[in-house]
């Protein structure tokens, strides 16, 4: 999913895809995935409650082993990026690291303010491949680019509410390390409030989206499969979290928050 989300955002500014667009895929994969092994070492007490048939494989020494060659890869690439001029990549990889880093041992922990942090570096992708294209390209297309915008707050708000709903979902095992995420602080319900505020939110910038669109004289079946595809899913969600009570329930609610999701990346080839 990562890897289309950046490739289609390229093609849609109609950028070749180079060899240093790859590189710099590369970069964000690897430290990507370090993220995910540490923090399932840092959550290994949490899905032994939470996820017990989906606990770490690895040991903890051989998991460690995996996050340090990842992280070093992504590092290395992004260096080798900045020798050769593209200055903004071990920004943003460095800044990645430190924040899944700092998320995994202390601001998961938290309320709000993890999920919040995940959410941004979610969309850091996105951004990074407008960077690549305005230093190649020398500049940005104005109505390419506000397509963009749009779908990053697609993607940062999709991604709060998913880590929402995935803290009610592991409060068994976030109780048990004695995390205090906002469902534990406060209750279920009060995040189930605030995962339909940010829905709420994501279909109203939706809306306002598509009268841009439609005063930018986009053609009628592009209006059309937008709407139907960003408008429709907040439906079936809004019911769901209302209906759910289980952790099962959370689950597929956390399922339909990645097919939201996909679906919302899937929209991007109708710029190409």
């Amino acid at each position: 999913m990562l890897i289309g989300m950046m490739l289609l955002t390229a093609w849609i500014y109609h950028v070749s895809i180079s060899l240093w667009l790859l590189i710099m895929i590369l970069s964000v994969i690897c430290v990507a995935a370090g993220g995910n092994v540490w923090n399932d070492v840092c959550d290994k007490r949490c899905d032994e409650i939470n996820k017990p048939d989906r606990t770490l494989i690895l040991t903890v020494y051989q998991a460690k082993r995996l996050y340090f060659i990842l992280i070093g890869i992504g590092s290395l690439v992004a260096i080798i990026m900045m020798l050769k001029g593209w200055y903004f990549v071990p920004v943003f990889v460095f800044s990645a690291i430190i924040g899944l880093h700092l998320y995994s041992l202390y601001l998961k922990s938290q309320p709000i303010i993890g999920n919040v942090l995940i959410a941004i570096l979610s969309v850091l992708p996105l951004i990074m491949v407008i960077k690549y294209v305005q230093q190649a390209n020398n500049e940005l297309d104005y109505i390419k680019t506000k397509l963009m915008v749009f779908y990053i707050f697609f993607a940062f708000l999709l991604s709060w509410i998913r880590e929402t709903i995935k803290d009610i979902e592991d409060m068994p095992g976030d109780q048990a390390a004695g995390y205090k995420t906002l469902p534990i602080v406060t209750s279920s319900q009060i995040s189930k409030v605030l995962s339909f505020v940010l829905a709420a939110t994501l279909l109203g910038i939706s809306i306002h989206w598509v009268f841009w669109l439609e005063e930018n004289e986009f053609l009628l079946w592009q209006l059309l499969i937008m709407i139907l595809i960003l408008f429709i899913p907040f439906f079936p969600f809004s019911y769901v979290l209302y209906q759910s009570q289980t952790k099962d329930d959370y689950g597929k609610l956390s399922r339909l928050i990645k097919i939201w999701m996909l679906i919302g990346i899937l929209t991007l080839t109708i710029w190409i």
